[in-house]
């Protein structure tokens, strides 16, 4: 009743509180008195326990296949940490971003075609120096002919 208590007075009105609860209470418990459920309400209503979304899926017993197959986000399956979920969340990213690259024919990450990786002046056989010396157009012709070739 405790934990039902929260979640009704969070899904209610005031005005509908007390009818939701007294409803819920005559389905799920009928041998809950109405003194029991004043009594409750005495209790918890003051300062309502706080749960995290790990409290939720530790209580509901959320397993990570349970938890990848309804789709969700803000509550962790059971065992899990926020830290844990970020980890994966950030792997399953770039996986999609790398299957998304491949689908386009772009197979390299845009910092690994960055100018100072690729060093198109080595292409040409010349120095950093004389690469940032050469008209803007030129330089723009060079990586652009440099990133052909390591794509």
């Amino acid at each position: 009743m405790d934990e039902v208590l929260v979640h009704v007075h969070l899904a209610t009105s005031s005005e509908t509180f007390a009818f939701a609860l007294a409803e819920w209470a005559r389905l799920h418990t009928p041998r809950l008195t109405p003194a029991d459920i004043e009594d409750a309400c005495r209790r918890i209503l003051p300062a309502p326990p706080r749960y995290s979304s790990a409290d939720i899926g530790a209580r509901l017993g959320l397993s990570v296949e349970r938890y990848h197959r309804l789709g969700l986000t803000h509550v962790l399956p059971a065992g899990w940490t926020a830290k844990k979920r970020a980890t994966r969340a950030r792997k399953r990213k770039a996986a999609a971003l790398k299957a998304k690259r491949h689908a386009t024919g772009v197979t390299k990450a845009p910092r690994e075609l960055s100018v100072a990786k690729l060093a198109p002046w080595m292409s040409v056989g010349k120095s950093e120096a004389w690469f940032y010396r050469l008209p803007a157009a030129e330089r723009g012709a060079l990586v652009a002919q440099v990133r052909g070739i390591a794509r």
